[in-house]
């Protein structure tokens, strides 16, 4: 089990099992806002989805070295954060997905946490390419995206169905050499 400081507030670890009520709860709390962007919020309406998400995720960091990560802020679990690993057309590369309780956004919080998975994904893993997908209406997704230095490939239109509404995702990247060049 890990725990990565980000800095003095902020931290993350490896998921467990003892997150499940606290991130299930998290979950109720946000589902509003999260159901807006995350077809997985409409699956998740008991405990026992939230556990199935936490053995799926320990079993993807076993196979390939996949994470899912609480957020922690000030010791209280404020969110999550992913570096999806994956390999396409013979290279190593990931996604990087994240969301964050409402009541703490806008503290960089996330923009930290992928800097620390972009810091993973390039030096520990020798990824050759990061990429965030995000709705084209999520301003505040793109947005991370931007500030981490990320070039936006292009949209990919209809590709994700939320709920009842089909939407356009914002496809986003970052390669190894682009990471060590403004790093």
């Amino acid at each position: 089990m890990f725990k990565i400081d980000i800095d003095k507030d902020i931290h993350i670890e490896m998921l467990h099992i003892s997150h499940a009520q606290a991130l299930f709860d998290l979950t109720n709390k946000n589902r509003e806002t999260l159901q807006e962007w995350l077809p997985w919020v409409g699956h998740t309406t008991k405990i026992e989805d939230t556990q199935e998400f936490i053995r799926h995720s320990l079993t993807q960091y076993v196979k390939n070295g996949s994470i899912d990560a609480p957020v922690f802020y000030k010791g209280k679990l404020v969110g999550m954060i992913a570096l999806l690993i994956s390999k396409r057309y013979n290279l190593k590369r990931a996604d990087i997905g994240y969301w964050l309780d409402s009541e703490h956004q806008g503290k960089g919080i996330i923009s930290k946490c992928a800097q620390k998975m972009l810091e993973i994904g390039f030096e520990k893993y020798n990824l050759r390419k990061i990429t965030i997908h995000c709705a084209t209406d999520n301003s505040n997704s793109c947005n991370v995206a931007k500030r981490l230095g990320f070039h936006l490939d292009g949209t990919l239109r209809q590709e994700a169905k939320v709920g009842e509404k089909i939407e356009d995702l914002n496809v986003f990247s970052i390669t190894q050499n682009e990471y060590k060049e403004i790093k």
